[in-house]
């Protein structure tokens, strides 16, 4: 019979890394303000105020639903920022000039997440851990890690 273990965040925080999603709101709060901004403006993330100095995230994580509520983008705050077309002086023209806008401002909002995950992964030192389990390593793995835990170590 073959073995096949599934794989995921849990993987990190059993070899102590500091992968949750507080860490992450922590890294942009820190290193991407107006990343961290943006996201406060535009998205309802259910967070809890913990002591910023906790370097531990407890059961009340900051961004503990961050993947969810990703989800609960405002649109309706995003449009309104960005449109500035003055009623007064209209013209059709403008509609695609603020098409252009939108579909420019969303791909940015989305590049700017993506190279802030990416940065905070490449932060996490897997050198500060030592392998922690031991796998069967002519078993199947199924991974949804984010880091490369599982390979290197």
């Amino acid at each position: 019979m073959n073995t096949l273990y599934v794989i995921g965040n849990g993987f990190d925080l059993c070899h102590n890394l500091p992968t949750r999603w507080c860490h992450f709101y922590k890294f942009v709060k820190a290193n991407y303000e107006e990343l961290y901004f943006e996201l406060e403006k535009y998205f309802e993330f259910r967070i809890s105020e913990v002591d910023s100095n906790d370097i531990d995230c407890n059961e009340n994580d900051l961004w503990k639903y961050f993947e969810e509520d990703l989800g609960t983008f405002n649109y309706k705050v995003f449009y309104n920022n960005i449109c500035n077309i003055d009623i007064e002086y209209f013209k059709p023209s403008f509609v695609f000039g603020l098409e252009d806008d939108i579909e420019q401002q969303s791909e940015n909002l989305l590049e700017s997440i993506r190279k802030a995950f990416e940065d905070w992964l490449e932060c996490i030192d897997l050198d500060l851990t030592q392998r922690k389990l031991d796998l069967n390593e002519n078993a199947c793995f199924l991974s949804f890690n984010y880091t490369l835990v599982l390979q290197q170590i």
